[in-house]
Formats: C-alpha cells, structure tokens, sequence
C-alpha cells in the first residue's frame, strides 16, 4: 500500500511525504542528507525495511517536492517539520533512521522529543558543534560551490572510494543514475541549498546528545570524504546507549557500495529476523 500526500508545516510550508507498508506495521521514518530529496534512498534497502516497517519517506524542506520557507533552516525547523508530520500520521513512537543532514535532523529531535523515538539509525552522521574534524579543503571548496558543483564529481566524492574507475565501475553509474533521478525530476534552487549547508554546517547538539537514551547505531563508511569517519567515533563516545560500525572500503553513501552486508547488523540492531 502506498500513501502519497502533502501537509502543511511550520511557517505554512507544504512538506512532501510517502508511505508504505500496512498501517499496523511499526512505523520507520527515513530523513535524507543536504541537498537530496527521497529518490536518494535505494530501493532495494526500502523494499526490504517494508517487509517488517510502516516506511515513511520525507522530503525536507527546500528538497524534492517539499515547499520552502523564507528564514534561514536549523534542526530546529528540520525537526519541528518530522514532528508535524508525526503528529499528522497520528504516530506516537518511531523509529528514525538519518543520513548524514538527516542524522542531524534526527539527533535534535530526538533531544526535543525523546519519548517519540523507539531507536535511531545514524548513516554517515556529522557531530556540529565545531567539534567535527573537517574534510580535505577540495571537499569543503566543492561542497561551497554547492549545485555549480559538476554532479559526477560531487558524488564520486560522497559514495565511494578514491579507486573508483568513474568509466567502469557498475556502482558509481548506479550513483550517477540516483543523482539524475534526484536533480532532473525535481530540481533544488541554489537558495534553498544554501540554506540546508548553512542548517548543516551550524548545528549544535554536543552538550546535549549524551539525553538521548534511545539505542543508537551509528554506521559509517571508512573511506568517507564528506564527514570523515572520526566524526562518527567521537559521536559514539559521547551517546551512552550507541553502538558504531565502521563499513570498510566504502564511502559516504555506503549504501550504494553494498547493502548485502549491512542488513545483517541492521536487523540484529532493530530485533527482526531478516527475511
């Protein structure tokens, strides 16, 4: 079954969403990374999670079919537009699952709102606060330059390894193929990229991420030249209740490097019996 409609959110601002699965299923909301709309989940990796999941894709504000408002974006607003939309399922308890922005996202409104949150999944996860060890000065240039930014590049970068031949290798086309899904069917507006890389580059939970109680998996790439994998130890270190793996020979989008090894840990952690 699938559900397919829009509500409106903090600051009047119309916030796409999906769902599938039955309605009796746990619910698993999936919150995307800067700049990319729900497209950029692998369909393998959603197929599977509705076997066991009332799965809930979300646009954030500014990305895919999701509106935009005209203050600048924080986690705060990020968050406010997860709990909106919680509220509006009539969804009491959840759990989130975060990728890199969205691992943000999640982290404050996990703080904000910690009975809602059943466990959180952290793919690729930043730490804010000013306490993030920065990627390479040709990264940060390429992530400054934002959607002037040449698409293949950016993502060669951001899913894999610096031995990726871009030609050949079966994976990276795959990637290509998820950008141009994202960015030709629904374009950003380099305002609205701004904005989330602003949201992104000034959020602030290192005093406060040690409240959250909930289990935690954190999962992280070792080869990730977006946020470096360091980020997501000292993130481990300061949530009480986490447990990190580190994917070997990956990137920072791990999941288009292969997903057959991860559903394993990611089932355990959840408590289902992969089917």
């Amino acid at each position: 079954m699938i559900h397919v409609p829009f509500f409106d959110s903090y600051l009047d601002t119309e916030i796409y969403y999906e769902e599938y699965g039955e309605k009796s299923a746990t619910p698993l909301v999936l919150v995307t990374g800067l700049a990319c709309n729900m497209l950029q989940w692998d369909p393998k990796l959603v197929d599977v999670l509705v076997q066991h999941y009332k799965v809930i894709l979300i646009d954030n504000r500014g990305s895919g079919r999701s509106g935009s408002s005209w203050k600048f974006y924080s986690m705060k607003t990020f968050s406010k537009d997860i709990k909106n939309l919680l509220d509006h399922l009539k969804i009491k308890k959840t759990h989130l699952f975060g990728h890199s922005l969205g691992g943000a996202i999640v982290q404050r409104f996990t703080i904000m709102h910690p009975k809602m949150v059943k466990k959180l999944v952290l793919f690729s996860p930043d730490i804010g606060a000013f306490k993030r060890k920065l990627p390479s000065r040709k990264i940060v240039r390429m992530l400054l330059r934002g959607l002037k930014s040449d698409a293949q590049m950016i993502f060669h970068h951001a899913f894999f390894t610096s031995n990726v031949d871009g030609n050949k290798n079966k994976k990276l086309r795959r990637a290509v193929d998820c950008v141009d899904r994202m960015f030709r069917y629904f374009p950003m507006s380099e305002k609205d990229y701004t904005k989330q890389l602003f949201a992104a580059y000034f959020f602030n939970t290192w005093k406060k991420v040690e409240e959250i109680k909930s289990p935690t998996l954190i999962l992280t790439g070792e080869q990730d030249k977006i946020i470096l994998p360091e980020n997501a130890i000292r993130l481990s270190k300061r949530l009480p209740n986490s447990t990190l793996s580190i994917i070997p020979n990956c990137g920072h989008f791990f999941l288009y490097d292969d997903l057959k090894p991860l559903l394993p840990e990611l089932f355990e952690f959840l408590g289902v019996k992969s089917k």
